[in-house]
């Protein structure tokens, strides 16, 4: 799914974002407000693009730590942008330092843990801007009208759980569960499972193994049954893979603690 915000701005009196967002609908910037030393210092650019990662990094990091059953009561995060100059002496951010706290029981360390290590991967903002956005610049002269930013849309109903799978009681070989977005899991899964078949279970950016095209080279491995955790796949920006068994969270403990019969997390 791809997102437009427009902007309209007013010579030098302000500008006005709409973000199309029920919760954030516009953005309102007043410039001839500001001094002089404010302007000077006021980096909104830079600013705005460190809440877009918090915002991201952090509403993954809840969702993810429910899935995981861990009970959080607060997150707190601080971002921290640098800039320099490249070899054709232009200024660029170059380097994003992000510190997250999570208040959540000390009972419930492994769970936590095991979210953490997913999410050292990023988010989807996060990974995004480390991997490089590519822009295609369009200015064109002339009378200039508001570009068509329609109305805020309506909030999408809860998905419907997935279909259970009453097919697979553990079947031929190990579990492998997978929660991060690194080739290498891949890699160690190959030699672990040997010539062994096996199912896998993708949960939180384990998911983007589960991109399109990825499906045929997790058969390949071995894979017989591929589930994915349903609910981490629109915080990423990802749509379901066909060939895959969607599974909420309810259906990921029945896997792991009831059906398989042997369970090996990656």
């Amino acid at each position: 799914m791809g997102l437009t915000l427009t902007l309209e701005r007013k010579g030098n009196q302000g500008y006005t974002i709409a973000v199309g967002s029920a919760a954030l609908p516009e953005i309102k910037i007043d410039i001839a407000a500001l001094t002089p030393e404010q302007k000077a210092n006021e980096h909104l650019g830079g600013r705005l693009l460190l809440c877009a990662a918090m915002a991201c990094f952090t509403n993954t990091l809840a969702a993810d730590l429910t899935q995981a059953g861990v009970q959080f009561k607060t997150i707190n995060a601080r971002a921290e942008i640098e800039k320099e100059k490249d070899s054709a002496l232009r200024t660029h951010y170059s380097h994003v330092d992000l510190e997250v706290e999570v208040d959540a029981p000390e009972a419930q360390q492994e769970a936590f843990e095991g979210v953490r290590r997913g999410l050292m991967g990023g988010s989807l903002v996060t990974y995004s801007l480390e991997q490089g956005i590519e822009f295609d610049y369009d200015i064109k002269r002339g009378p200039s009208r508001p570009f068509d930013h329609g109305s805020a849309p309506e909030a999408s109903p809860p998905p419907s759980p997935p279909e259970p799978v009453k097919s697979y009681r553990g079947g031929e070989g190990p579990l492998f569960l997978i929660t991060a977005a690194d080739a290498s899991r891949l890699e160690r899964l190959r030699l672990l499972a040997g010539e062994e078949g096996f199912n896998l279970l993708l949960a939180s950016d384990g998911v983007y193994h589960a991109r399109a095209g990825a499906l045929e080279r997790l058969k390949a491995l071995g894979a017989d049954k591929v589930f994915v955790q349903a609910e981490a796949l629109a915080p990423r920006g990802l749509e379901p893979t066909p060939g895959v068994e969607l599974v909420d969270y309810d259906r990921m403990a029945s896997l792991v603690l009831e059906e398989a019969e042997r369970v090996v997390v990656l």
